[in-house]
C-alpha cells in the first residue's frame, strides 16, 4: 500500500477506530503478507484504543507505579504521565518499519508511560536515581504480571559529540548486568542530537505492549525543545520518507477541528493523547 492509503478512510469515518477497521479490511484484501502484517499492527493499535478492560488495568498499574515511586523514593519529586500514540504517527511508524524491513513486533510504544525526575540536573546522583528506579520498576512490573521485552538496539547514536551539548554522560551504566538486556539505554549512549532516556517495554498475558521511559527534567527539556533535539524536529526528519499528506478540513470526527490553521485534537489523531497524569512536586 502507498503511504497515503490511510487518508480516504480518515475522510469517510466518524471515529479513529472506524477508520482503522476500514483500512485493515482493505489491507487484508490484497493477500500480500506485508499488507497483512500491517493490518495486524493496526488491529493491535485499535484494540489498545477500544479495549476498556486493558485500559482499566493500565490505569490501576499507573497509580500503583506512582505509589511505588513515592514509597521507595520518599524525597524524590517527579512527574508521571501516560499517553497513547497518535493514529497518524502510528501509521507513519508502520510505513517506516516496513520500508526498512524491520519487524513490527519491535514497535511497542503504542501506549507509553513517561517518568520525569526533578532535582539537581548537574549532579550524577539524579542519573543514578533514574537507573535505580528503572531496576525497581522492572521488578515491580514483573510482580504485577507483566513480562519485560528484550530491548531492541539503540540507534542514531553514531557521531555523538558532547562538545556543544554539554550534557551529563556517565562512563558506565548503573544497571546490574541481568537488567541491561531489557533496557534501551540512551543515557550512556545518547543519540547524535543529544537525546537521553531509559526505555523499557512490557507485555501482558494477552500480548499487548506498553513502554516506560525514565529521564531527568534536563533530558526532557532537550528532547522536547525546538532545536535539533526537539521531538517535532526529530519526527519530521525520521518520518520524512513516510509522510502522510491529508486535508485537515476533510476530517469530520468529533473532538477534532481546525480554525485559522490551529489544530484542536482531543482524540489523538495527530497528537499523542495524554490519558493519565500525576505529579509529586512538593
Amino acid at each position: 500500500m502507498e503511504k497515503n492509503a490511510f487518508v480516504p478512510f480518515l475522510y469517510e469515518s466518524s471515529t479513529i477506530p472506524e477508520a482503522l477497521k476500514k483500512y485493515e479490511v482493505s489491507l487484508r484484501k490484497s493477500k500480500d503478507i506485508e499488507d497483512i502484517l500491517h493490518a495486524n499492527k493496526l488491529e493491535e493499535y485499535r484494540n489498545v484504543i477500544v479495549d476498556k478492560k486493558f485500559l482499566s488495568t493500565i490505569r490501576k498499574i499507573f497509580n500503583r507505579t506512582y505509589s511505588m515511586i513515592e514509597k521507595n523514593y520518599p524525597n524524590l519529586k517527579f512527574y508521571l504521565e501516560g499517553r497513547r500514540k497518535a493514529a497518524i504517527s502510528t501509521e507513519k511508524k508502520n510505513i517506516l518499519y516496513l520500508s526498512k524491513n524491520k519487524s513490527l513486533d519491535d514497535f511497542r510504544d503504542l501506549l507509553a508511560f513517561r517518568i520525569i525526575l526533578f532535582g539537581d540536573d548537574h549532579s550524577m546522583e539524579l542519573i543514578e536515581t533514574a537507573y535505580s528506579l528503572m531496576k525497581n520498576l522492572i521488578d515491580f512490573m514483573i510482580l504485577q504480571g507483566f513480562t519485560p521485552c528484550e530491548a531492541t538496539e539503540v540507534f542514531e547514536t553514531e557521531g555523538f559529540s558532547n562538545e556543544d551539548l554539554n550534557i551529563l554522560v556517565p562512563d558506565h551504566s548503573f544497571l546490574e548486568e541481568n537488567y541491561k538486556h531489557l533496557v534501551k539505554d540512551y543515557i550512556v549512549h545518547p543519540k547524535k542530537n543529544g537525546y537521553q532516556s531509559l526505555h523499557v517495554a512490557f507485555r501482558d498475558v494477552s500480548g499487548k505492549c506498553f513502554e516506560v521511559q525514565i529521564r531527568t527534567l534536563a533530558m526532557h527539556m532537550l528532547a522536547e525543545s525546538s532545536d535539533s533535539a526537539g521531538h517535532d524536529f526529530y519526527k519530521q526528519k525520521r518520518y520524512s520518507d513516510a509522510d502522510i499528506v491529508f486535508d485537515r478540513t476533510q476530517i469530520h470526527m468529533e473532538g477534532y477541528g481546525v480554525m485559522s490553521e490551529h489544530v484542536f485534537d482531543f482524540i489523538g489523531l495527530e497528537s499523542g493523547l495524554s490519558i493519565l497524569q500525576r505529579q509529586k512536586t512538593f
